[in-house]
C-alpha cells in the first residue's frame, strides 16, 4: 500500500506541470517525440522514480537529502542517456552538456518537492 501512495505522490500534482511548461516551450521542429507521448509518460516516470527513491532511502538507510541526490543523479542520467541516444531533441553536441545540467537541476527540484509531500503526508 505504501508504494501505491508513493506512486500517486510522484505522479500527481504540480510536479509534471513544471516539466510540461518547459517541454512545450521547445518548438515542435526541435522535438522528435509527440506532445501526447511526453504528457502520458512524465507522470508515470516520476511515480516510479518516487518509489525507487523511497526504496533507496529505506534499503541503504540514507538521509532524505542523500536519497534525493542519489535519485536525482540516477534519474537525470537515465533521461539524458535515453534522450541523447534516441536524439529526442535536435540539440548541437555542445548544448547536450547544458541540457544535462538543466535536467539535473530540474530533477533535484522535483525530488525535493516530492520528498516534502512525503514528509507532510506521513
Amino acid at each position: 500500500m505504501q508504494f501505491v501512495k508513493e506512486f500517486i505522490i510522484g505522479s500527481s500534482g504540480l510536479l509534471p506541470l513544471l516539466f510540461y511548461t518547459i517541454y512545450f516551450k521547445i518548438p515542435n521542429e526541435n522535438k522528435t517525440i509527440s506532445n501526447e507521448t511526453y504528457v502520458k509518460y512524465v507522470p508515470i516516470y516520476f511515480g516510479i522514480m518516487n518509489i525507487v527513491m523511497i526504496a533507496i532511502k529505506n534499503h541503504f538507510k540514507f538521509t532524505t537529502l542523500t536519497s534525493i541526490f542519489v535519485t536525482t543523479l540516477v534519474s537525470s542520467s537515465f533521461i539524458f542517456t535515453v534522450a541523447y541516444s534516441n536524439k529526442v531533441y535536435k540539440i548541437k553536441d555542445m548544448n547536450w552538456f547544458m541540457y544535462y545540467i538543466i535536467l539535473f537541476i530540474l530533477h533535484f527540484i522535483a525530488y525535493t518537492v516530492i520528498s516534502s509531500f512525503n514528509i507532510l503526508l506521513i
